[in-house]
């Protein structure tokens, strides 16, 4: 084992694939790389309007990916990157006895989804945000307007037209965020400020949320 390498894992949840690689920062070289397609879209009840996809699907093309890259370099593993689809939303519910991912079996190091515990991923591209809802919404502090397919519109529309959905869970995040907490094993999720951004009613300049339009989480 060379023990003089800086080795960092990277990973990309794309919209349609799983992107992994092993670069060796020292060097400034990659080292192995892989790509899988998730295949994770599903049937929306709202027709052509609705973008959702599945996220144990996703996950698991992710570990997939993971474990065909070279185990050795694995070992070295120092720091890991991860980005991914932007303004898309995810919802999960967790508790200090109860997570929604679990060891695949006693021995694995592998964690599988527990998928009653999390609902899609409403993506980017999702439109059930139609023109009269979003100008129904309080205008962001923000350097993005509302648009359908961004968390916060996403969130809004849930709260006004399905909420019972967001009853049944406390956490939102990217799928990226997800994929952070259970790699950390946190109860609650941690959002990077370009994430957050992504979602709407985001201020760049404080790095706070609008809090004054929690109202509409109601």
């Amino acid at each position: 084992m060379d023990t003089d390498k800086r080795i960092i894992l990277g990973i990309d949840i794309g919209t349609t694939s799983i992107k992994v690689c092993i670069l060796d920062r020292k060097e400034n070289t990659i080292i192995a790389r892989q790509t899988k397609d998730t295949q994770a879209n599903v049937p929306s009840e709202l027709g052509c309007e609705g973008n959702k996809q599945n996220v144990p699907k996703i996950l698991s093309a992710l570990h997939a990916c993971v474990s065909r890259l070279p185990s050795n370099s694995l070992r070295q593993v120092e720091a890991i990157g991860i980005c991914g689809q932007m303004h898309g939303v995810m919802l999960w519910s967790c508790s200090d006895d109860s997570f929604p991912w679990e060891k695949a079996d006693i021995e694995s190091s592998r964690f599988d989804v527990v998928s009653d515990k999390v609902s899609s991923l409403y993506t980017w591209q999702d439109s059930r945000c139609d023109p009269e809802f979003l100008s129904s919404l309080p205008k962001p502090d923000s350097h993005l307007k509302a648009c359908s397919g961004y968390g916060c519109s996403t969130l809004f529309w849930m709260s006004k037209n399905r909420p019972e959905k967001l009853t049944k869970f406390n956490c939102a995040g990217t799928v990226q965020d997800f994929a952070v907490s259970m790699l950390c094993n946190l109860k609650k999720p941690v959002m990077s400020v370009q994430n957050a951004a992504s979602w709407g009613y985001f201020s760049l300049s404080s790095n706070e949320w609008n809090m004054d339009f929690i109202c509409y989480l109601k």
